[in-house]
């Protein structure tokens, strides 16, 4: 099972630049609000179709929702491998 992090500070941030309340986040996804002050207090994961549901809300990419999504390195393109020479001079 892959574990992730859930950024809970880019959501309340996320949440507070588009004047969305927590009753409203509740309301989105379907969660009791109880739950949805458990998730944004970091005590419970929300589920894959939830942070769909949350990023749908928030306007965003759900990848954004994740710790150190900006953060990832960039690939670098392969490099090609110099070939030896098998002959001795």
């Amino acid at each position: 099972m892959i574990k992730y992090k859930f950024d809970v500070s880019k959501v309340k941030r996320l949440m507070f630049e588009h004047d969305i309340t927590k009753k409203d986040l509740a309301a989105a996804t379907g969660m009791s609000e109880s739950q949805t002050y458990r998730m944004l207090n970091g005590t419970v994961s929300p589920k894959a179709t939830t942070i769909c549901a949350i990023a749908g809300l928030l306007e965003q990419n759900p990848g954004v929702l994740f710790a150190d999504v900006d953060e990832m390195p960039v690939a670098r393109p392969a490099r090609r491998l110099a070939t030896r020479s098998t002959t001795n001079e």
